[in-house]
């Protein structure tokens, strides 16, 4: 039975601490990879925009990716499955949240195509923070006017 598919993780896995990993020989075992018609998955929680830039090195147009946690799967520029939140499903989130978790400062990050989402209320220096795992954020008023496929609701504590 021959290989058809060969998937990864990427932090504690394929990343080094410093978020790299040794694109030579990467690239080599893509081109192998190629040559034997064997799709190379990144699978992981990150961002598609993400996952993208670790792979910058070595062509990320090559890779298939398994990103927000399983939400969405791509392949250039084609998206071959997805799973979107609803703006119920989300607002019950909101809800629940607002009534039970009131006395206990958090922060609410949304995931979607175009980048993160977090209240304009946050800080600068919460905003970097959140940039460490999401390259892209935006500071929305509210987060049910959100013009964007959100893919994954993130609590943080």
């Amino acid at each position: 039975m021959a290989i058809k598919l060969i998937a990864t993780d990427m932090d504690g896995t394929l990343l080094r601490d410093d978020k790299t990993f040794d694109y030579d020989k990467f690239e080599t075992l893509l081109d192998l990879m190629d040559e034997r018609g064997i799709t190379m998955v990144a699978a992981s929680g990150n961002q598609l925009k993400q996952l993208k830039a670790y792979f910058a090195p070595v062509n990320p147009e090559r890779l298939t990716y398994i990103s927000d946690n399983g939400a969405l799967v791509t392949r250039g520029d084609e998206v071959l499955g997805e799973a979107v939140l609803t703006k119920a499903q989300i607002a019950r989130v909101l809800k629940w949240n607002s009534e039970t978790k009131a006395h206990m400062e958090n922060l609410i990050v949304l995931s979607g195509h175009e980048g993160a989402y977090v209240s304009n209320h946050a800080t600068a220096e919460i905003i970097m923070g959140v940039r460490e795992f999401y390259p892209s954020v935006h500071q929305v008023e509210k987060f049910l006017d959100i013009d964007d496929e959100i893919f994954r609701l993130s609590l943080v504590w």
